[in-house]
């Protein structure tokens, strides 16, 4: 029988094309006998197009050779890894970013499974001669290294170091180009979404690492967010991304018209927001997540784990911030998208997402969509319904679960040296504020929590003793008066119940100066305005 296939899935050149071809077992199988019979030469660089991308066949006919069956060490070359990058590099220089998706999607995976399983690629100093000593191509070789490296084996504090400068090195080569039309090149949004992921995570990881281990080897300004953000601020800039997303229908030149610098100054924006927020600078973080209508599409839609990320890190700055219901929408809206989409995937993230959401609505009542509420309820129930009871361990469980990861190296071996930079100072002094702040916040949440409960108990007393109160409360005398305190700073005198303590701490409740009207004022009063109606309305018969 036959089987259609889409023209992408055999060749780009044959696209608006329609052909029928057998089912997919048969037609694999005699691809590989035509590839085999291409033998050595299918990933020269000058290969016809038409052979070029049939990439299905080029990857599992090399997968295939018997000579190359072993895994190999750190720098050895097989024939048939030189072809690949060779035609990787190939497709490069024509801007073929199909072709470059699914190198990065597909082809580098499959070529790792059988060559580098066990073992890293090739360096980027390795592979430079196979490639005309491209220095960008090179740049962004090396981050799928570093991405196989960290993913495969143990990495070292000094790997970790030579993957943030070579990221810096690729960023700072952007930035310096004068023109447009100087970086010559497509790369998948994928591709560029994980670079800038990547400066993120070795900012957090870099902290984390200088926090228990001695990095006697590492410079001082590896992992420094000020330098991470110093240049994602300069990458949005560079491409203008504020304006553009401002006036999304204006005419773009130059680098706001590139893609590539498109799609790393949007992401940049993305980065900030994230990096600021585990600084604890919850108001810049905000601010740096602006121009992004989180109401609207956006290209973080493209790239769920970008999406998921932003809106996490957004999310919480905002409940930090005190807004919590621009919390609950930010949160809702990630997580129904991705519902809605089919792309959610259970992740670390994500499930953050869902014990924010499950934390706001404990916390503050904060309503939520039937299904998100069913899925907090699913994996957080018991430590929803102890928060809503004032248990402050259940309030540290759920907050750790919702809260991103935090630059916070207070411990840091770095910063009991003489020789400390300024900068460490600061990642140090940042790391401290950001706890304090999640320490107030949590206090202040609780006495939040706690003030509708002790308003209607005053309510119905004229006076009573702080100890009589706090037993009606279930609380100690400490607590007791640090909820009286937030009451008495929170409420208007002249709207709602109110005290004073007086001696022998006996609180005399003191009753707003208006007081509720009674049944029989409101109908006396609708009487009273009847009749006037009724005096105005009887002459005109």
């Amino acid at each position: 029988f036959f089987k259609q296939k889409t023209a992408y899935e055999i060749c780009a050149c044959l696209v608006g094309s329609e052909m029928c071809i057998r089912d997919r077992v048969s037609t694999q199988s005699t691809g590989s006998q035509i590839i085999g019979r291409m033998s050595a030469s299918l990933f020269a660089p000058e290969l016809p197009r038409v052979f070029a991308l049939s990439s299905d066949f080029v990857v599992s006919d090399l997968a295939g050779n018997e000579s190359d069956d072993e895994d190999v060490g750190d720098e050895a070359l097989p024939d048939s890894v030189k072809q690949f990058v060779q035609w990787w590099y190939a497709q490069w220089k024509a801007q073929r970013t199909f072709e470059l998706h699914a190198v990065y999607e597909t082809h580098f995976d499959k070529i790792t499974e059988r060559f580098y399983k066990a073992s890293a690629w090739p360096s980027g100093e390795t592979i430079a001669p196979l490639v005309d000593n491209d220095v960008l191509f090179v740049q962004f070789y090396k981050t799928l290294y570093y991405k196989h490296l960290t993913a495969t084996l143990p990495v070292t504090p000094e790997q970790r170091a030579d993957a943030w400068s070579d990221l810096c090195a690729l960023f700072e080569q952007l930035l310096a180009a004068e023109s447009a039309d100087a970086v010559a090149c497509q790369v998948p949004l994928g591709w560029l979404w994980h670079c800038v992921d990547s400066l993120v995570a070795l900012v957090v990881d870099g902290a984390a690492l200088r926090a228990g281990m001695d990095c006697a080897g590492v410079p001082d300004d590896a992992f420094s967010a000020d330098v991470a953000l110093d240049t994602l601020r300069r990458l949005s800039a560079k491409a203008d991304v504020a304006a553009v997303l401002g006036a999304p229908d204006a005419a773009r030149s130059g680098f706001a018209a590139h893609p590539l610098y498109h799609a790393l100054g949007y992401f940049a924006i993305v980065a900030q927001t994230r990096i600021l927020c585990a600084r604890g600078d919850y108001a810049d973080a905000i601010a740096a997540a602006a121009p992004i209508d989180t109401a609207k599409e956006g290209l973080y839609g493209r790239e769920p784990d970008c999406q998921t990320a932003f809106f996490h890190a957004l999310a919480f700055a905002l409940l930090m911030d005190g807004r919590h219901a621009a919390c609950v929408r930010v949160a809702s809206a990630s997580l129904l998208y991705a519902q809605r989409t089919k792309q959610y995937a259970a992740s670390k993230t994500s499930e953050r997402l869902v014990a924010l959401l499950a934390f706001a609505s404990a916390l503050f009542a904060a309503p939520l969509d039937e299904p998100l509420l069913a899925s907090a309820r699913d994996s957080f129930a018991s430590a929803m319904v102890r928060v809503t009871r004032g248990d402050a361990a259940a309030f540290d469980e759920l907050f750790v679960k919702s809260c991103p990861r935090l630059v916070d190296p207070a411990a840091t071996p770095l910063a009991k040296r003489a020789a400390a930079t300024g900068d460490a100072v600061r990642v140090v002094a940042s790391g401290v504020r950001a706890a304090a702040r999640a320490a107030a916040r949590r206090q202040h949440a609780l006495l939040e929590r706690a003030q509708p409960q002790l308003r209607s108990v005053l309510a119905i007393y004229a006076s009573i003793g702080i100890a009589q109160l706090a037993a009606v409360l279930g609380v100690d005398a400490a607590e007791c008066r640090r909820q009286l305190d937030a009451y008495a700073a929170s409420v208007d005198a002249s709207c709602d119940v109110t005290f004073t303590i007086e001696a022998g701490d006996v609180l005399r409740v003191v009753a707003p100066p208006r007081a509720r009207e009674t049944p029989r004022d409101f109908f006396l009063h609708q009487i009273g305005q009847f009749s006037a109606l009724n005096d105005v309305v009887a002459p005109a018969h």
